[in-house]
């Protein structure tokens, strides 16, 4: 029954490998193809003599058989030589005539004479005839030079070649070995031809080995193939074997059943064989990996240690060494390289190689791999063998194949795109001669991806490294063009204050000049006896303007002074009700000439203050002009009170005050606020130009902070404001004068003004 199954197993295999090389051209494969067909005619041979009880036609059946094998050694020889491209053809030829006359004697009795049935078997033995010892020795020979032929190209041949000449190898030994011992071997001492049946099946597993390993351009590793090929035959040995028992006793079985209750039985026997099956096959999931072999403990340790090692590791050429070391380790190579391309200009990021000698790769040609991927639209790792065996090649592949052969390249991968690398691993062959497999492959690209994200992450971190350098050299440029610039901006600005300071005192000069004369002119008036008041009054207008040029000249001395932190300050004891009194006299006929209530409201006992004396003036004097100047109607008051060790003086006007953001910037340089009023009867509001020059409030409130004060606005559109600062009291603090120990005049070569005043008034 174990033969039957076998043949069966075995006659299915071959119309599978018949039909795959049906639509071969190559004449190796031909000749392959005969093979096999021999093959299955001499399964069908054995299985007619099985089943056929009829001696005269066993006899031609097994003259088939021996048909058949002759034709098989032929076809065999005939592929061999073919393949391996083998010169000398004398043996050749002279074995194939042998071949061709020993498939022809077969069908005549003198290979076969007849055939006996043997009692106790179901299998007829053979009776050979006189020339059955030269067809046994044809077969023999044709072996031997097999085998002689495929040592001497092994030692030849290297890559993929070798790998398909040692499974021919293991193929032929094992399929030789089983068909002499149960063909040849056994009938002689047993006289009985039952065993016959497995040289077929042996024959045909080299057939199967043989026509694998030459039709496929990537092999799995014999490791690989004998787990898997394991795994497959004892999944499929629990059903098989209850379905021939099911088909072998239960026919003998004489259960009396009926049709119903013998259907049950089957019912129960075939979910028996699901359940048997189904846990089996679990269990065997378990114990073999459905995937690729496994690697071995060595390797395994290996890889972990990669992996773990280029997880942390940022530098670049130490990632290309490990991950070169780490494929070398585990497939002992004669070279190796790993080469990383900008995506942008094609110019080389990164190159490492091992053992290339002094000729290194040219980078167009690793190129021409990145294009042939471009144009693929997707990458995929190329092997020499795989294009080798290609036919109809691009012209791009035929480039690739000529360098790869040109540099001794077996294998090249990409780096991962998906992490936006352009690059590739080379690889030159195995120490060992033999080829990248299926395993191998599928390995290596599972080593490359996690290498092209290490490869990735460290281009990263170095264009990063690289931004950040470029961005501090940048910064460090601009800070010292900026320093430069300031520089320039603040001798500039110290020099325009310098020139103000000296226009100032320039113009202030031929003012007090001026002023000087006028006070004169007053003097003769008493000598002139026709239009005196005329002359008065030209005389007075002449000094009120000669003031107002003078207080601005004063202003804007001040602000320089305060932006070139040179103002002089001389604090001292000052009574500042006097002031306040001193300066509301001043602008009391202004104020009675637009309608105004000038008036003042003293704290009793309000003490002095400590601070300049003239620059509380200067502060007075231009916080009263300034409520004098934009109030149409009502008052303006100035009251004092005591805060603490500070004295408030505020000037309240009954204006028409200012909005917030107005608020916020007073006391900036040249701010003037945009909104005061020319209303007198209606409640139209008319905007006008704001006067002066925005400098007199940022002259006041540095000038309360220098001198330890504080300065407040409250204001309200339509109400009026508030103008408040505050000095210290006087506690009996000394004198610190505080100015600028540079003599300007004397720096730039100028006389002081009061020099030149002495030399007027003289």
């Amino acid at each position: 029954m174990l033969d039957f199954a076998l043949l069966g197993i075995e006659f299915l295999v071959l119309l599978y490998l018949i039909f795959s090389l049906l639509n071969k051209k190559e004449d190796h494969l031909k000749s392959l193809l005969v093979f096999n067909i021999s093959i299955l005619v001499w399964v069908l041979s054995i299985l007619a003599i099985t089943f056929i009880q009829d001696i005269t036609i066993s006899v031609w059946f097994a003259r088939l058989t021996f048909s058949s094998t002759a034709i098989a050694v032929l076809s065999y020889s005939s592929f061999f030589i073919k393949y391996t491209k083998y010169t000398k053809k004398l043996i050749p030829r002279v074995l194939n005539s042998i071949g061709v006359i020993m498939a022809i004697l077969a069908q005549t009795p003198l290979i076969v004479k007849s055939m006996k049935l043997v009692e106790g078997t179901n299998y007829p033995s053979v009776v050979f005839g006189n020339f059955a010892l030269l067809y046994i020795l044809y077969v023999v020979f044709s072996v031997i030079f097999l085998i002689f032929l495929i040592i001497k190209l092994r030692k030849k041949s290297m890559g993929l070649e070798y790998l398909q000449i040692s499974y021919i190898s293991v193929g032929m030994v094992i399929a030789g070995v089983l068909a002499v011992f149960t063909n040849v071997i056994l009938p002689i001492i047993t006289g009985s031809s039952s065993s016959a049946f497995w040289g077929p099946v042996a024959v045909g597993i080299f057939g199967t080995i043989t026509t694998y390993t030459i039709t496929q351009h990537r092999l799995f590793g014999l490791k690989y193939l004998l787990e898997r090929f394991l795994y497959h035959l004892l999944i499929i040995t629990p059903p098989y074997l209850i379905a021939l028992l099911v088909l072998y006793y239960y026919p003998r079985l004489n259960l009396g059943m009926s049709t119903l209750s013998r259907f049950f039985v089957i019912l129960f026997i075939t979910v028996t064989t699901i359940g048997i099956f189904t846990t089996f096959k679990n269990y065997m999931d378990k114990k073999f990996s459905p995937g690729l072999g496994s690697a071995d403990g060595d390797i395994e340790e290996i890889r972990e240690n990669f992996l773990r090692t280029i997880s942390t590791e940022l530098n670049l050429d130490k990632l290309g060494i490990l991950t070169l070391k780490a494929i070398d380790k585990i497939f002992d190579l004669k070279k190796s390289g790993v080469i990383i391309f900008n995506a942008d200009n094609a110019s080389i990021i990164y190159k490492k190689l091992y053992e290339f000698g002094e000729q290194p790769l040219d980078n167009q040609n690793l190129l021409q791999v990145i294009y042939y991927w471009d144009n693929l639209g997707h990458s995929t790792t190329i092997t020499k063998d795989e294009l080798s065996n290609q036919k109809n090649l691009s012209q791009q592949q035929k480039r690739i194949l000529h360098f790869m052969e040109k540099d001794d390249i077996e294998v090249v991968l990409p780096l991962n795109r998906k992490v936006h690398l352009n690059g590739v691993v080379v690889l030159g062959g195995k120490n060992s001669r033999n080829p990248f497999t299926v395993e191998d492959i599928k390995y290596l690209e599972a080593l490359i991806i996690n290498s092209s994200v290490a490869f990735s992450r460290s281009i990263l971190y170095s264009q990063v490294e690289e931004l950040n350098a470029s961005l501090q050299q940048k910064v460090d440029l601009q800070t010292q063009e900026l320093k430069r610039k300031v520089k320039q901006l603040e001798e500039a600005r110290r020099k325009e204050a310098d020139m103000i300071d000296i226009m100032g005192h320039e113009l202030r000069t031929p003012m007090s000049i001026v002023k000087l004369n006028t006070d004169l002119l007053s003097n003769f008036t008493e000598n002139i006896t026709k239009r005196k008041e005329d002359f008065n009054k030209y005389v007075k207008r002449i000094k009120d303007a000669v003031d107002t040029e003078i207080k601005l000249i004063n202003t804007l001395l001040s602000s320089a002074k305060l932006e070139g932190n040179k103002i002089d300050l001389n604090p001292e004891e000052v009574d500042i009700i006097e002031q306040i009194k001193m300066s509301v006299d001043a602008y009391e006929g202004r104020a009675e000439k637009k309608g105004l209530v000038l008036r003042t409201e003293f704290e009793p006992n309000t003490p002095s203050v400590y601070g300049d004396h003239a620059r509380i003036v200067e502060i007075l004097n231009n916080l009263i002009d300034n409520a004098v100047k934009y109030t149409e109607k009502g008052s303006v008051l100035v009251k004092t009170e005591t805060e603490g060790d500070f004295v408030r003086t505020s000037v309240i006007d009954t204006g028409q005050g200012m909005g917030e953001e107005d608020i916020e910037r007073l006391g900036t340089k040249f701010f003037r606020t945009s909104n005061y009023i020319n209303s007198h009867e209606s409640d139209d509001i008319n905007i006008v130009r704001p006067g002066g020059t925005g400098l007199g409030l940022y002259v006041t409130f540095n000038l309360v902070r220098q001198m330890g004060g504080e300065i407040e606005v409250d204001s309200e559109l339509g109400k009026g404001s508030n103008f408040s600062f505050t000095l210290p009291q006087y506690n009996g603090q000394k004198s610190d004068k505080i100015y600028d120990t540079n003599d300007m005049f004397e720096r730039l070569g100028l006389k002081k003004e009061n020099q030149t005043t002495e030399k007027i008034q003289q």
